[in-house]
């Protein structure tokens, strides 16, 4: 008789293909790698109509396949109400009364090894069900939010300082009711501790693949590239700074240097400033494939200065060998690269005195090109994280199934360290 596979129970706030934006890239890869050791049912969210199409290529991962698609006013009007009684819009969002009968009837069939919950907004889809939790985190939400109020005037401000408390009340309840969780940096489980400790918390990086992301031959020009969803608010903020701030200080001294800004549903803003500097800022608008546009550019610069996590923008550019220009506020994300090779800035001006005495240095280029590439090669491969990373080493050998919780030892820098 063969052995029966193990199962698990796999739920994400969205669905994990095709992995072309973050928190799809993170998921996806941590699907894939359990569908190898697990018979996975899965469960997720389609926040965009596009991506019914794709539930298909899921079952290659997935046994089951249980996406709900989640329409925007509806989920909005159940944020609302969940935070006008007092809890979280985020968590309101989601909270389908479909996809959780589901999760309530999935759990009553099957006896599964653990449930993986990616995103805290999904979280108490789990609260009850009795077996092994595991919640992926991934960035700390709730100082997003507290980010973004920072940024915006009342009522949003206020809004967003409201949701702010609320989903961090909400997160430690999830990892209270959790066995282990997951963040993706060191930056990010400081600031989930800053209420009060936390021990069953480890550390994952996001990876990258570096077969696909890879050195290819192109011309250069004298370009800059950013990459991203440009509906997106971080994204939209850091183009706004960049075209407001940075460049009309880059045209006064070179207006021989074009940007690229290459991503799906540009803003407004975002598109204007295409028109605005015609040919001189290029918006794509959505791309089969960004890497032509990375590759032909001199420079990838992220000026992000709303950041959670490590950004794929960065490692992507990185693994093909694209020296990256950042906000300081993201190389602080990336614990383990040197700021020697690093490009860095701090304000409008740093950042373009930085293009204009880089733009034209093919040496200095090249260097940081390399040792960029060599840092995400050492650093953010997704094997070596699965196979390195206490908690999925924990997972593989059923170290939170015999105890039912984690070792409350403190964690340490050499946990850290091992990710």
């Amino acid at each position: 008789m063969l052995p029966v596979a193990k199962k698990i129970l796999f739920i994400a706030h969205r669905i994990p293909y095709p992995p072309n934006k973050g928190d799809k890239i993170r998921s996806f890869h941590e699907l894939e790698f359990l569908s190898k050791h697990y018979e996975v049912h899965l469960v997720c969210f389609i926040d965009n109509p596009n991506d019914r199409v794709h539930v298909g290529k899921l079952r290659k991962y997935a046994q089951e396949v249980h996406a709900f698609r989640l329409y925007k006013l509806i989920a909005l009007a159940r944020g609302f109400f969940y935070l006008l009684t007092g809890r979280s819009l985020s968590e309101g969002y989601y909270a389908s009364p479909l996809a959780k009968r589901k999760v309530r009837k999935l759990s009553e069939r099957h006896k599964y090894s653990f449930v993986f919950c990616f995103s805290s907004q999904i979280g108490r889809f789990a609260f009850d069900i009795p077996f092994v939790k595991i919640m992926d985190f991934c960035d700390v939400d709730s100082d997003k939010f507290s980010q973004y109020a920072k940024h915006h005037a009342f009522p949003l401000s206020r809004l967003y300082r409201l949701e702010s408390r609320r989903l961090s009340a909400y997160e430690s309840q999830i990892n209270r009711a959790f066995d282990a969780s997951i963040l993706i940096n060191r930056q990010e489980l400081r600031l989930f501790n800053r209420r009060r400790h936390h021990d069953n918390i480890y550390i994952m990086p996001n990876g990258i693949d570096t077969e696909y992301f890879k050195p290819i031959d192109a011309v250069k020009e004298r370009a800059l590239v950013f990459t991203g969803d440009m509906g997106y608010y971080a994204n939209i903020n850091a183009m706004v700074w960049f075209c407001e701030e940075v460049w009309p200080l880059v045209l006064e001294q070179d207006a021989g240097i074009r940007l690229y800004i290459v991503g799906r549903n540009p803003a407004r803003e975002v598109r204007s400033y295409g028109e605005r500097y015609e040919g001189g800022i290029v918006v794509t608008g959505e791309v089969e494939d960004i890497r032509p546009y990375v590759a032909k550019a001199r420079l990838a610069v992220i000026p992000i200065r709303i950041a959670r996590g490590i950004q794929n923008k960065i490692l992507e550019a990185m693994a093909m060998g694209v020296p990256v220009m950042m906000h300081r506020t993201l190389f602080q994300s990336l614990g383990d690269l040197n700021e020697k090779d690093s490009l860095i800035f701090d304000d409008a001006h740093e950042c373009a005195d930085m293009i204009l005495s880089t733009i034209d240095n093919e040496t200095i280029q090249r260097g940081i090109g390399e040792r960029q590439r060599n840092y995400v090669l050492s650093h953010h491969h997704w094997d070596s994280h699965f196979r390195e990373s206490v908690v999925w080493q924990n997972l593989m050998n059923d170290s939170f199934q015999k105890d039912k919780t984690i070792s409350k030892k403190r964690i340490t820098s050499d946990k850290l360290r091992t990710h």
